[in-house]
């Protein structure tokens, strides 16, 4: 290159470069955004020892409006202050990322906890006596006023303080347990243990491999890729009615399931039941949702009983839990239950379903229901209704 067009070059870029800088106004340049600073003490009530572990962060950025914190991977935060309880004993980085006027910057602080609290959470997992595949869970926190186990696949159990874990399938397990204490008849002190499980092998006498509901539900065992089922939309296919009976008595789809409310929303998807893993995965997105809880869950304007399409992105491949309950007489007698905040392509913030009735080609299933999406779901009335069909 001649060393005119290398000259000729760099004006050029350096003008570019001038061109580009971020501008506040027509001449001005951004400032400098403040560098992130954390002020933070221990958080002692009356100065009770038990309080120990606990700490107040607050952003201290000149003229900082927008709080980002990660407390050492034990929670995170968006507030511009707040308070965290370490349970155990460790050194933690909390790190924080704080907007001001012209960017954000970064900065971080280490707190080191000298001692596990008393009110950590804390759990033994012990393999059942010539057993691989259950475990029996015990919470030993103590003074404990509520706990929650969590399991891998979604499973909740909430003030539960021992359980019988099964784990059929090989894998690895993570089992999660957070317990609260109330002191001083207001102040919480919650916090959350896991632990692992390793399973080697498939259990050969899982009961699911020989069980006739799961087989019609999911192909059994030789389905390796599963049962697919699709909606039924024809009319008296569905509908709602009250709990006491076994039939849409309220409103039963004279009309059945049509328009673009079902067809580009629940009847466009299918949704396939595989056993290995108990895996529900549906083929996308799209589902229907019930015009109240879109209204509440999506930021919709549905007028009433407007039902509307949606994609959803919680309507995603997750375990599902199949149980034999007492279940209504008349009906099947088993309860279909989706995790990780999944559903059966209906959104009205309801995971539990009642088979009615399963065969070979056809399911016909329930599930309670209420048009407020502020009632409690255990004081749901009434129920709604569909029908699904073996995929050809």
């Amino acid at each position: 290159m001649k060393i005119s067009n290398i000259i000729l070059y760099a004006a050029c870029a350096g003008l570019w470069a001038q061109a580009c800088k971020p501008k506040m106004a027509e001449d001005k340049d951004l400032p400098t955004p403040s560098v992130a600073s954390i002020s933070s003490y221990k958080y002692l009530p009356t100065n009770d020892p038990d309080y120990s572990n606990a700490y107040i962060f607050n952003d201290a950025t000149p003229g900082g409006f927008i709080s980002s914190w990660d407390f050492g991977g034990i929670e995170k935060s968006l507030k511009s202050s707040d308070t965290v309880f370490f349970a155990y004993a460790g050194t933690y980085v909390v790190k924080l990322t704080s907007a001001s006027k012209g960017g954000s910057s970064e900065t971080s602080q280490e707190i080191v906890i000298p001692s596990t609290s008393p009110f950590a959470a804390d759990f033994s997992v012990v393999p059942l006596p010539g057993d691989n595949y259950r475990f029996k869970v015990n919470v030993s926190t103590p003074n404990t006023d509520s706990s929650t186990i969590v399991y891998s696949n979604g499973e909740v159990l909430a003030d539960v303080l021992a359980d019988t874990a099964y784990f059929p399938w090989a894998g690895t397990y993570v089992i999660s347990v957070t317990t609260t204490t109330i002191k001083n008849g207001s102040t919480k002190i919650t916090s959350t243990k896991k632990d692992t499980v390793e399973v080697t092998s498939n259990d050969p006498n899982n009961p699911a491999l020989s069980d006739p509901i799961f087989k019609l539900l999911t192909g059994g065992p030789s389905a390796t890729n599963g049962k697919t089922w699709k909606m039924v939309q024809d009319k008296f296919s569905g509908g709602v009615g009250p709990y006491a009976t076994l039939t849409p008595d309220w409103y039963n789809q004279p009309d059945g399931f049509f328009g673009a409310t079902w067809e580009s929303g629940m009847a466009s998807n299918e949704f396939t039941f595989k056993l290995e893993d108990y895996q529900y995965i549906p083929k996308n997105q799209n589902v229907t949702a019930h015009w109240a809880y879109a209204n509440a869950f999506f930021n919709k304007t549905q007028a009433q009983y407007a039902d509307v399409q949606y994609v959803d992105p919680n309507h995603k491949q997750t375990p599902f839990i199949l149980k034999k309950t007492p279940g209504t007489p008349g009906s099947v007698g088993y309860t279909l239950q989706f995790t990780q905040g999944s559903y059966l392509g209906y959104f009205d913030n309801r995971y539990l379903h009642e088979i009615i009735r399963l065969s070979e080609d056809t399911m016909y299933i329930r599930h309670k229901y209420d048009d407020s999406p502020k009632n409690n779901p255990a004081n749901d009335g009434g129920v709604r209704y569909f029908t699904f069909v073996k995929k050809k």
